[in-house]
């Protein structure tokens, strides 16, 4: 085993590199949460199908079994287990883990909370927590409500007492608009979604707009819009410079509309006043709008 002076020369270069290798935001609030339906480490189901309209519930996605930083997570996580059981809120681990490694590290670290098995990192992968191909799951915590909609989402480990607050007061009437006008405060949220009839109507009385999109060059030259420019959402903080000045009008689309909004609330967050997402994505533009007037290939 190496010792505690490399281990932390080790950290310190594996640390950078695994964050240049996460997924770029996580899942936006408000967003739909996407489905799933996974085995805990006892046996026990958890499904997004059995959930919704029946309770809430967080997920904390962590790197792996039976390490430091993840262990304290999830300890302080089920410390409040039974005050998120009394808001009616369900609490999950997640990771690629295998059935035997959960119940090893559950047993030693004394967890109550379910841990469920993503084989794969598939669900990661869907929530943002982790890259297709990339066996490695991103430390990344989610509230999720009764009708599956993305209350609270973070990279790291946010303070448990602060998101038991939130989380038990989401089912307050006025909360999705206090929160928004909050999180705009603070510079953590983008100014609009938009569906496609609304950006067709601000596209013609706006007439320096930059239509952003941020799909992988393979999907976007398989049929986009004739004005959109192709910023792969990997390449979206290194690029930001040709969106032009910060008080230009930025609309932001991707396929379902799931990371649009995280791209969007980013490049609000950097100073774009006038950022709107356009929901649902390329998926819905072309059920609403049809193919007609897209553009294949570069």
């Amino acid at each position: 085993m190496p010792s505690l002076g490399v281990r932390k020369v080790l950290g310190k270069v594996a640390g950078p590199l695994m964050d240049r290798l996460a997924p770029p935001f996580p899942l936006h609030v408000g967003s739909v949460a996407p489905h799933f339906t996974l085995r805990a480490h006892d046996g026990q189901q958890a499904s997004t199908h059995d959930m919704q309209g029946n309770t809430s519930f967080v997920l904390v996605f962590y790197p792996g079994d039976d390490t430091r930083v993840c262990t304290e997570q999830l300890k302080e996580f089920d410390a409040r287990l039974d005050d998120f059981a009394r808001a009616g809120i369900r609490v999950f681990g997640v990771n690629q883990a295998s059935a035997d490694s959960h119940q090893a590290f559950a047993a030693k670290a004394g967890l109550r909370i379910p841990l469920l098995v993503d084989e794969g990192c598939r669900v990661a992968v869907e929530y943002w927590a982790a890259r297709r191909g990339l066996p490695v799951t991103f430390r990344t915590v989610y509230f999720v409500d009764r009708q599956r909609v993305v209350r609270f989402s973070e990279r790291g480990r946010p303070d448990v007492a602060k998101l038991l607050d939130l989380a038990a007061s989401a089912g307050n009437r006025g909360f999705r608009d206090e929160q928004t006008k909050a999180d705009n405060a603070a510079g953590l949220g983008y100014t609009d979604d938009v569906t496609p009839a609304k950006a067709l109507r601000m596209w013609k009385e706006l007439p320096d707009y930059v239509l952003v999109d941020i799909r992988p060059a393979w999907e976007f030259e398989e049929g986009h819009l004739p004005q959109a420019v192709n910023v792969p959402v990997d390449d979206l903080a290194a690029r930001l410079g040709e969106l032009g000045p910060k008080d230009r009008p930025v609309f932001v689309v991707d396929n379902k509309g799931i990371a649009g909004g995280g791209a969007a609330q980013f490049i609000f967050g950097k100073g774009y006043t006038r950022t709107y997402h356009v929901a649902g994505g390329m998926y819905y533009w072309e059920e609403k709008m049809g193919t007609k007037g897209l553009v294949k290939g570069s």
